[in-house]
């Protein structure tokens, strides 16, 4: 396994790690376009990955699968890779969250550095071993933390909190997670600020409850401990709710 590791690209990662939250959250197959926006990159681009990406293989099998107008999938050979990939940026981000770094400087690291999977494996076992109080459970965006041998599945109840989403006015849900390739996507745009205040203003954190307060067709409402904000749908789509 470490072979095929070692010929991945950061570049290539990313669009492993595109797929497999994609999947996490029960859609495996995704559109070329769907992930030039999350990578801010272009179609043409995405392409020219996705084809490299297909002629690699694990145990003799491809890691992706494309259909045309199908979109982009993992095979059981490219989850098994992809789940030790996004375990080894999850280690990262929560390490870097325990020493104090936010989402925004987060993702700035991890966008400028290439993380080595054996450090990130050193890293989590060296502080399990010290009794270090860190929790590696989830990573800052509220996502599981995969196991080496075993991916996560994911959880039936879990749904976007965008205005078109399947909730109910003033019924309390959980908080459960970010979707991390928006929320960078929107921290390379011109909405960056929008994103940054409404997180701030949110301070939203992993199983903290939230009520639905209105919906329209642009936006969310939200309330929180009595303070209510407005989400804007573009944004409360990188949102990610359990009921």
């Amino acid at each position: 396994m470490k072979g095929i590791l070692n010929k991945l690209t950061p570049s290539m990662d990313n669009y492993l790690r595109v797929l497999y939250n994609n999947w996490e959250i029960g859609l495996p197959r995704v559109s070329n376009q769907e992930i030039a926006f999350k990578l801010n990159t272009s179609p043409s681009t995405v392409s020219i990955t996705v084809n490299k990406l297909s002629e690699m293989k694990y145990n003799q099998s491809p890691l992706i699968m494309y259909e045309k107008y199908h979109g982009v999938q993992l095979t059981k050979a490219g989850l098994d890779i992809a789940n030790l990939v996004e375990r080894k940026y999850r280690i990262f981000e929560t390490f870097l969250a325990y020493l104090g770094n936010d989402l925004f400087s987060i993702s700035r690291i991890i966008d400028n550095n290439y993380f080595d999977y054996e450090l990130a494996d050193n890293i989590y076992h060296q502080l399990q071993q010290k009794g270090v109080d860190i929790d590696f459970k989830h990573c800052p965006h509220g996502s599981i933390i995969p196991s080496e041998y075993d991916y996560h599945r994911r959880d039936s109840r879990l749904f976007s909190m965008s205005a078109n989403g399947y909730f109910a006015i003033d019924q309390d849900y959980t908080f459960a997670k970010y979707d991390e390739f928006v929320f960078n996507a929107y921290r390379k745009t011109k909405a960056k600020r929008e994103v940054q205040e409404m997180i701030l203003k949110l301070d939203l954190r992993f199983e903290d409850t939230i009520t639905i307060t209105n919906r329209d067709e642009t936006s969310v409402e939200i309330a929180k401990a009595q303070k209510r904000t407005n989400i804007p749908n573009n944004l409360a789509k990188m949102m990610y709710l359990i009921h």
